[in-house]
């Protein structure tokens, strides 16, 4: 499970449930359709296919970074988890043919650019976090390609996953900085350092802050108010965190609790 990332793929689940019946149908019926399963299938093992490409090539790095969450080449052989990886994508893919042939090769395209990612740019400054965040938010355009609109409520959400996996996939960095640099990284926090990196998370939370004002006018009174009830003083307990944290503990407890913030985003659907 620990391969797999299970408690992510569950987040991934929930994300699009909750937008297909709260920003499309309010209804239990449409949860019944058997294209959007093959949707959430799909999303799903293409994830869990990119979570074990990204520990195939990981591992010298997680061994020093994170040496007791090291599962290929210690609990299963580096040939299985490529023979995983690759029947995930396979399935992946057979589940979205069904759709459409357009979301097949959207699905094929994000299936390699989740091996790009992992091959090659997660060792450069920025750009591999940029993408990350960019797939992250993918799931739910993807969905509204299925459902045959995109509404003003649906990017608000899209720009909060990007915003919020970008803010996180720095942190991360900072998280793992001693790995990365033994191992040749030229991540964000080798090449600019601590400070300077932890002033572009300070402009992105104004970004994600202009997000979370601009939910006021997109979104029902009760649903806004939620979000911001809830994101704004998690958001200033964050700031605050970010500017005291400069060890590798701290910056792991920022990683956690921007999940934490996303499960709140996520859960102002329920107020739609």
């Amino acid at each position: 499970m620990r391969l797999l990332r299970l408690p992510n793929l569950l987040m991934i689940v929930l994300v699009l449930v909750f937008s297909k019946y709260f920003l499309y149908e309010h209804s239990l019926h449409a949860l019944l359709d058997a294209s959007f399963w093959l949707f959430v299938g799909s999303v799903v093992c293409t994830a869990a296919a990119g979570y074990i490409i990204n520990d195939y090539y990981d591992i010298k790095i997680d061994a020093i970074n994170r040496p007791q969450r090291v599962v290929v080449g210690r609990h299963i052989s580096r040939r299985q988890g490529l023979l995983l990886y690759t029947l995930l994508n396979v399935l992946g893919l057979l589940l979205a043919f069904p759709l459409s042939l357009f979301l097949a090769m959207a699905v094929l395209g994000v299936q390699f650019l989740l091996w790009f990612y992992s091959g090659v740019l997660k060792r450069t400054a920025f750009w591999g976090n940029a993408l990350i965040a960019l797939l992250s938010a993918l799931p739910l355009l993807l969905l509204a390609l299925l459902e045959k609109e995109a509404s003003p409520t649906l990017w608000l959400y899209a720009c909060f996953a990007f915003i919020m996996t970008l803010i996180r996939e720095i942190v991360k960095d900072l998280e793992d900085l001693h790995g990365d640099r033994t191992h040749g990284c030229r991540t964000l926090a080798i090449l600019w350092g601590l400070p300077q990196t932890r002033k572009l998370l300070y402009v992105l939370l104004v970004f994600m802050g202009i997000l979370l004002l601009g939910s006021y006018w997109l979104l029902p009174v009760r649903a806004a108010i939620y979000l911001l009830s809830t994101t704004t003083p998690a958001a200033a307990y964050l700031l605050w965190k970010l500017a005291h944290a400069d060890t590798q503990k701290e910056f792991h407890f920022l990683s956690q609790y921007l999940k934490f913030m996303m499960l709140l985003g996520i859960s102002s659907l329920l107020f739609l």
